[in-house]
């Protein structure tokens, strides 16, 4: 009885930290007048709702999904505030689903500790950035590949490659996790044929769901204005007169 006492209580603590965060989010974006962030990805949901089309018509600064995310949310109120809200959900999720693999692996203290640490280190959103958006497809990559079954791994994979749509600077990122997971497989003591069937759940699960997209932008002409926008990091680059690796130095530097 005691046991699930402390199970109950752990349960209403998570859950009031959660409603903290989406309640306190909400609130404080009443009072941030940033016209230049949340305009911006407003006006990125906007001209989608208006049926102009990315990458030809309007530029995408993050990435596909992210203007489809907001553009769904801003359809429902018709308001900037709608993707106040919708961005506070995806983080108090977020918060949510990383708080209970925390506490699945380690000890109770740990687990009250990071609470505290989120609490006073960025309890509530600031912008509506992509970032939330993979952040919270991050963590549920990881609580898939945690599960270890053909589906859950299949779903991992998509999870990687929704991260990607969502932020093309997730795309190294995503490469690294993957390289990272087939590695974990192939050490692992399971039959070889269970490897490999592993393996191809997780690359079918990565690429199907940009296999979609490629055909979304086939269907709509937009495949030469979306290579041409993956051309912007070389662009940089040559600004900048380094390579990717010198890059990264310079900015930690």
């Amino acid at each position: 009885m005691k046991y699930f006492s402390i199970i109950f209580k752990e349960k209403i603590i998570l859950i009031l930290f959660t409603l903290i965060i989406f309640v306190g989010s909400i609130y404080q974006g009443q009072y941030i007048y940033d016209g230049f962030h949340w305009g911006l990805v407003a006006s990125n949901a906007q001209d989608y709702l208006n049926h102009k089309l990315p990458y030809k018509d309007f530029f995408v600064h993050y990435g596909f999904l992210t203007v489809f995310f907001h553009s769904l949310a801003l359809k429902i109120f018709s308001s900037i505030y709608s993707i106040l809200i919708f961005t506070s959900a995806v983080y108090a999720l977020s918060m949510y689903l990383l708080a209970n693999l925390i506490k699945a692996k380690f000890v109770k203290q740990n687990f009250y500790i990071f609470l505290t640490i989120i609490l006073f280190m960025q309890p509530f959103i600031a912008y509506p950035w992509h970032t939330y958006l993979i952040f919270l497809f991050t963590i549920l990559s990881i609580i898939l590949f945690k599960k270890d079954t053909i589906s859950s791994l299949f779903l991992f994979g998509c999870c990687l490659q929704l991260g990607c749509l969502s932020s093309e600077s997730y795309k190294i990122f995503s490469y690294f996790a993957i390289l990272s997971s087939i590695a974990i497989i192939l050490i692992n003591n399971n039959l070889i044929k269970l490897k490999l069937f592993k393996i191809l759940a997780i690359s079918i699960g990565y690429f199907l769901p940009f296999l979609i997209f490629i055909i979304y932008l086939s269907k709509n002409n937009l495949i030469d204005f979306w290579l041409m926008h993956q051309q912007i990091p070389k662009v940089f680059l040559e600004q900048l007169n380094a390579n990717l690796f010198e890059a990264i130095l310079q900015f930690i530097e």
